[in-house]
């Protein structure tokens, strides 16, 4: 008789058997040999721990939770179709890390210093992905809970061109700093809300040849955080946080000069120092959260409303106090809106979500923290934050969403279970309660508490600023007690201080904002720069006496980037304005605009065939809501200069409907209105765009029809001689039929995070590219014949452009180009068909890793330097 024989497809079953036997071989052995209690207790609460569980000092306790709990989900778990992260690190860096590591715990506490960094290659599996990058590492964290054991928490910046998962710089750690399930999904409803948040996901990490098992990789603040999620290239800032580390480390506290007054840097310091662009918005981000520590300007002319409104309403659902304490609050200074959005980051939910909620609001307050409780004193992000948190803990409470929630839970249980199979599920009826509640919340429940008591190793800031006034000293006493300034030294010694010595400051109180003292300085016209040394003591206290070098700092803002105007200004302004129930009418006829024409916010302009409105050089118009202009064959709108140059028209519109036609735009120089300046002539901004018969000629800015966040329809629009660009789109979703752009200095259409279909177009000398495909775009082409054209289309960094029945000719580079400029994006493709390339130096160009195929048949590619075409060939822009 034939004995069937079953063959294991899983090697699980006898793992658990090992495990079931290791576990009584340890019970047996350790009562018999060492006979302590206390020992097996130890072993059993580590193995508890190590799995994501909380032990307790019971060994029946802890024994039962493993056989009970984690040995049926470790049967289920599976983690293999994770990305896999091997960072190959020489002996001589391996030692370094060991070193500060050793040092640290010996602290307590880990101190980031120069010279941290060492070189690391990491090998990257991502599905069928397989590469390798070169970067830099060092140990990430403030307290020892990211370096304990075998996981030790990593800062990776990834060198040259590279990229990793889409990410150039980022951290890895135990799962178990934050919270495990918790903060992906945390951080994942910020996104979904249209809040920033870090891109969060687990990996698994081997360091040289040891596997380190599941770890969580965590985005860092950079720009692809913000092209990820269709926000343009700014600053990203935060609240200078090295004095309170410091203060809680030697002192063993937090302690009043270590909250944010007012010292403000930027994440990625040395990118933005080699650009000027990127200068002026940390300019501008730093005077605007200066303005609202020092009161000149009220929080909603400083974040945005709206979305401040969402961040601290999901923080509220959540529970997550962690994320409202100003060291961990990050800003984005959005330059379109002139405002800066907050970054959701660190929630910590482990820690801060079990919490009883009572009728006052717990995340905002309950840590007496200023920043989040000054928001809420301005209605106008009061008001828009109470709507939020009661639409927000609505659908929390649904079944939809928590069912949503849920689902995503035991998606990532799946992975992390492999390894942590004791981590308690997210206790979402404890939400669902938590959100109920938080429905009965309003004006009365907000209250502020106060914080810890001081101590003092700082006294105070000292800030120097220059302004048409002239030099300025600015002092903040940190302390809350009297502090005696006993000193001003001035270099050159010339310069010197209007003031009488010893000088007194104000008390500050506990987790208030200092008053500032302004001292106007004695400087010599001649004198290009000043520095100013500054002593000052706490009288009574020997040992409380600092000197420090005043910082060089922006000024203030003393107004928004933008500005708020309401219709009595407007109407002083621009008598030629007829008011309606919507807004405001122009025409017919000819109108003179003398000055920028800036509506109401939420007001919407209509222009009246046969209009022409003459601009003076400095006028533009500036609609924060529709603005149509629905001019005729017969009646066309003309928008022109009296003089050489006006600096064209912006739609700031958050979803209002734009239609024009017959509109003809003319000697556009670029928008730009007092320090708020941006790329286009003619822009729209979250808009719903739809034009028809219209034309922009003679434009000498970046960009002569700029999109950003909008959908659009534009038929027959022509673009006539510009200085750069003809149309750029970012993060746009629509349509270009027919139309001409002719003789553009730059590119015709180009594009980024969009989605479009270019259908007749003609393109007829573009000196760049005259269809640039960038970002993760999407574009369709059929029926336009490109002539004269540096490039004819180029699609790159995960682009995918589609083409069909066009026409190349007189092309002076590459008719067809697929490559890589960014390698966050990965390559880009080229589907071509039915296509005639009449004369072109190459004719079909893909670098290796870029697809491009021609009716149907794969061109090979070949090794390409875009960084050098970009440098010192044919792509650089003059």
């Amino acid at each position: 008789m034939r004995v069937p024989v079953t063959t294991p497809s899983d090697t699980r079953p006898r793992r658990i058997t090992t495990l079931l036997l290791g576990l009584g071989a340890l019970l047996v052995c350790s009562v018999a040999v060492l006979g302590s209690y206390s020992w097996l207790a130890t072993q059993t609460a580590g193995a508890v721990e190590s799995r994501g569980g909380q032990p307790t000092p019971s060994v029946w306790t802890n024994l039962g939770t493993l056989f009970r709990e984690a040995l049926p989900r470790q049967r289920a778990a599976d983690a293999k179709s994770i990305p896999q992260l091997t960072f190959d690190i020489k002996f001589k860096n391996v030692r370094k890390l060991a070193r500060k590591r050793a040092t640290a715990l010996g602290r307590g506490y880990l101190i980031q210093e120069e010279g941290d960094y060492v070189a690391a290659n990491v090998r990257v599996v991502d599905g069928a992905d397989r590469y390798e990058v070169r970067t830099r590492i060092r140990l990430k964290g403030d307290f020892t809970d990211h370096i304990e054991g075998d996981k030790w928490s990593f800062r990776v910046q990834v060198k040259g061109g590279g990229q990793i998962l889409g990410m150039r710089v980022f951290s890895i750690q135990h799962p178990k700093v934050r919270g495990y399930l918790h903060e992906p999904i945390f951080l994942e409803h910020m996104r979904s809300e249209g809040v920033l948040a870090p891109r969060y996901r687990f990996v698994r990490v081997v360091v040289n040849g040891n596997d380190k098992g599941i770890m969580a990789l965590e985005e860092h603040f950079a720009k692809e955080l913000l092209e990820s999620q269709q926000r343009r290239a700014s600053v990203i800032v935060r609240f200078d946080e090295a004095l309170k580390w410091r203060t809680l480390f030697m002192m063993g506290q937090e302690v009043n000069f270590a909250a944010p007054y007012p010292l403000i840097t930027p994440f990625r310091g040395g990118e933005v120092e080699k650009s000027p662009t990127l200068q002026a918005d940390l300019r501008r981000a730093t005077g605007l959260l200066r303005a609202f520590l020092d009161k000149t300007l009220p929080p909603s002319r400083v974040f945005d409303p709206a979305v401040t409104a969402r961040f601290l309403a999901v923080c509220e659902v959540w529970g997550a106090e962690h994320a409202l304490v100003w060291n961990n609050l990050r800003f984005y200074y959005n330059p379109i809106t002139g405002l800066l959005e907050p970054i959701a980051f660190d929630a910590n939910l482990q820690d801060y979500a079990f919490r009883f909620i009572s009728t006052a609001l717990v995340s905002v307050f309950r840590l007496g923290d200023n920043v989040s409780a000054d928001w809420l004193e301005d209605p106008r992000i009061r008001a828009p934050f109470l709507r939020e948190l009661h639409r927000i803990a609505t659908q929390f409470r649904g079944d939809k969403v928590q069912a949503t929630f849920r689902t995503r839970e035991q998606q990532l249980a799946a992975i992390v279970h492999a390894e942590f199979p004791l981590i308690a599920p997210i206790p979402f009826d404890f939400y669902k309660l938590r959100a109920e509640r938080l429905l009965h919340v309003d004006d009365d429940n907000l209250r502020i508490l106060p914080l810890m008591p001081p101590n003092y190793p700082v006294l105070l800031h000292a800030f120097v600023r220059r302004d048409p006034a002239g030099w300025i000293l600015e002092l903040y006493n940190l302390v809350p007690y009297p502090l005696q300034i006993e000193a001003v030294r001035c270099e050159p010694v010339v310069a010197k201080a209007a003031i009488a010595l010893p000088l007194t400051l104000p008390p500050t109180r506990d987790m208030t904002a200092p008053t500032p003292t302004r001292i106007q300085l004695t400087v010599p016209d001649a004198a290009a720069d000043v520095a100013v040394h500054v002593t000052a003591r706490i009288p009574g206290y020997p040992d409380q006496r600092r000197e420090l070098r005043a910082t060089h700092y922006p000024a203030i803002a003393t107004h928004a980037v933008l500005p708020e105007v309401g219709w009595e200004e407007v109407a002083r302004l621009h008598p030629y304005l007829v008011r309606d129930k919507d807004g405001a009418r122009l025409g017919p006829g000819r109108i003179q605009i003398d000055r920028p024409l800036v509506l109401p916010s939420g007001a919407a302009l209509t222009v009246a065939a046969g209009t022409t409105l003459a601009f003076a050089d400095g006028a533009l118009i500036l609609c924060r809501g529709a603005l149509h202009m629905t001019g005729t064959a017969q009646d066309p709108i003309r928008l022109h200069p009296t003089g050489e140059r006006w600096r064209g028209v912006a739609v700031l519109g958050s979803g209002a409907k734009c239609s024009w036609s017959h509109v003809q735009v003319e000697r556009t120089g670029g928008l730009r209105l007092g320090e708020w300046q941006t790329t286009g002539s003619v822009m729209f901004y979250e808009c719903d765009v739809q034009l028809r018969d219209c034309s922009i000629r003679d434009n000498h800015s970046e960009d002569a029809l700029n999109l950003v966040r909008s959908t659009f329809a534009l038929e027959r629009v022509d673009v006539i001689r510009t200085t750069s660009d003809a149309i750029d789109m970012d993060f746009c979703r629509g349509v270009v039929r027919g139309g001409t752009i002719r003789d553009a200095a730059g590119d015709g259409i180009d594009v980024s995070g969009t989605t479009i279909e270019v259908d007749g177009t003609a393109f007829d000398g573009v000196k760049d590219k005259a269809l640039s495909v960038g970002e993760q775009s999407t574009m369709k082409v059929r029926s336009v014949t490109v002539r004269r054209a540096g490039t004819g289309v180029a699609s790159k960094d995960g682009s995918k452009t589609e083409l069909r029945q066009s026409t190349f000719e007189e092309i002076v580079h590459v008719a067809l180009m697929a490559y890589v400029k960014k390698p966050e994006f990965g390559p880009g493709t080229i589907d071509a068909h039915e296509v005639t390339i009449r004369s072109a130096k190459n004719g079909v160009l893909a670098q290796v890793g870029s697809r491009i195929t021609v009716d149907g048949r794969v061109i090979q590619p070949v090794e390409l330097d875009v960084d050098a075409l970009y440098k010192t060939g044919h792509m650089r822009k003059n």
